[in-house]
């Protein structure tokens, strides 16, 4: 048919099944080519270790096309840092990831992806994902890695729905049910990892990749409730939205809080542990199978073991909060489970007592800290208009002739107990104006002498330091985010103070930043304080 001078087909069909029902489909194409941009792709970034950020989304989708091109931006850059392709479908949107071996330790970074279809077609950019990269390895999630993690939800995402995977191949994500809750603090490992908080009534999480199970595999997680309903922690299931008609490889609480791990063969085959875990603290929880059976462990130590080496096979998802449980040993009153979970983990392999023990004793190792400190005063002077004050500027500018410096005050926090200061940095981001960047390189000096926002100009400017703390080796035209280390000695001497830093330049060739007064600004001018053990 026709209609407007448009061409249109119409494609009707039906599927034996689809999620164990039947289904029918009716779909109209167009004549007027494909116009529609794929879905903004839901961005997180994270890292693990020096020179490392793992950047992930998960898949957009587009009507039209199943293949799309992600393209990562960093920094606010117009010009993409990488270009992935994935694939994606409405009803199977896995996480694609990128990773960044350039990161510097102890500098900040910002991220953002943009998903386009055959067509050129163009999403807006994502939310901007922001990420510190540590100047120590993160001890715990950097082991579950190392062990060879296939599936690892720490459970840090600030927005729904998306759970995102922090594996090395970071392709598994999960998606959040009916809202769970985010970002529970404390969480079950040291840093600033976060928890998630289950209701008991609805909330859970799925997996978003449809798969089996070899027979070898290793779940872990950490949970925390006080719960006297039971429920199910996590497990493999055969649905996603809906409850299993499938489901073993699972560990759930019974009413009086304690811990099973079960199999499905034909028959149940579990094993329970003795003691009750509802006590309100955060416990480890690993279950592994393979030629040697069933082990589970609690705490570090073996609770229980089975000379079980098959479990049922299907294709199905994992899940944490809850699932079916129904014709299953000491069934608790409710599927569901009522509590927090943190670093829930899968592996195509059987983790060996040792490195259960081993992640079991990381939780507490020292982690380093972040703190990021906005400008809280800045301005800049300019000899070309020596009385004129530029505090209410959304503008900073810097040249050496005709003489532009910008003056930043950081109010700088004390170190925290028991840490140092390891590493220090400073971003900036040049504004919109063509030509803000520079082809001479921009010292970040010391402020030796007193000055205000509302009161410095040129004639009154206060005096600087010789010895740079830091330096931009040029900066490009384009508005991006732009970080150098600073001399961390220097600024650890004044922690606990108010801390001034000038940016000068020797040449002619002006920058023109966001000032803090700019929202366009993200957060800067910014300094990045990395604390950790001495």
């Amino acid at each position: 048919g026709s209609k407007g001078g448009v061409q249109y087909l119409w494609v009707g069909g039906e599927f034996t099944t689809v999620n164990g029902s039947a289904q029918q489909s009716l779909t109209r194409f167009a004549s007027t080519g494909d116009t529609g941009a794929p879905t903004v792709p839901v961005a997180t970034a994270a890292s693990f270790k020096p020179g490392e950020v793992q950047v992930r989304w998960r898949t957009s989708l587009d009507l039209d096309d199943s293949a799309l091109t992600y393209r990562i931006y960093r920094g606010g850059s117009a010009t993409p840092i990488a270009t992935v392709t994935a694939d994606s479908l409405f009803f199977k949107r896995p996480q694609a990831s990128w990773t960044d071996t350039t990161a510097a330790a102890g500098q900040s970074y910002t991220y953002r992806v943009t998903a386009t279809d055959a067509a050129g077609n163009t999403s807006a950019p994502s939310a901007t994902a922001s990420v510190t990269v540590p100047t120590s390895v993160d001890a715990y999630p950097h082991q579950v890695r190392a062990d060879g993690a296939q599936l690892f939800w720490r459970y840090d995402d600030a927005s729904l729905p998306n759970v995102a995977d922090s594996s090395a191949a970071g392709n598994q994500n999960g998606v959040h049910l009916n809202a769970p809750a985010l970002r529970q603090t404390p969480g079950a490992v040291s840093g600033a990892s976060t928890a998630i908080g289950f209701n008991g009534t609805d909330t859970r999480v799925y997996g978003d990749q449809r798969q089996t199970i070899g027979a070898a595999y290793t779940i872990e997680t950490w949970f925390k409730t006080n719960t006297t309903r039971g429920g199910k922690l996590f497990g493999f299931g055969n649905n996603q939205v809906r409850g299993s008609s499938q489901y073993d490889k699972h560990l759930y609480m019974t009413n009086d809080g304690r811990l099973v791990y079960g199999v499905y063969t034909g028959a149940t085959r579990t094993i329970t542990t003795g003691a009750a875990y509802n006590d309100d603290q955060w416990h480890h929880v690993v279950a592994t199978q393979g030629p040697g059976g069933m082990v589970l462990y609690v705490d570090g130590a073996q609770k229980g073991t089975l000379a079980v080496t098959t479990h049922e096979n299907y294709a199905g998802y994992w899940h944490a909060g809850g699932d079916s449980l129904g014709g299953w040993p000491n069934p608790p009153t409710s599927e569901f489970w009522a509590g927090r979970l943190d670093e829930t983990a899968v592996y195509p392999s059987v983790l060996s007592a040792a490195q259960v023990q081993n992640h079991y004793a990381l939780a507490t190792a020292p982690a380093d800290s972040v703190v990021q400190v906005r400008a809280a005063e800045d301005t800049y002077a300019n000899a070309g208009a020596p009385d004129t004050n530029y505090g209410g500027s959304s503008s900073l500018a810097v040249r050496g002739s005709s003489p532009y410096t910008s003056y930043l005050r950081f109010d700088l926090p004390a170190a925290p107990a028991g840490t140092v200061l390891k590493s220090a940095s400073l971003s900036v981001k040049t504004s919109t104006m063509s030509g803000a960047g520079t082809a001479d390189t921009v010292s970040v000096v010391p402020v030796t002498g007193t000055w205000t926002e509302a009161g410095t100009t040129y004639n009154n400017r206060p005096a600087t330091g010789t010895a740079a703390l830091g330096s931009f080796p040029g900066i490009p035209d384009g508005s991006a985010v732009h970080t150098t280390g600073l001399n961390t000695a220097a600024l650890a001497g004044s922690l606990g103070t108010g801390y001034s830093l000038a940016l000068t330049s020797p040449g002619t060739d002006a920058l023109w930043l966001w000032s803090s007064e700019a929202a366009a600004g993200e957060g800067t001018p910014q300094l990045t304080l990395t604390f950790g053990a001495p």
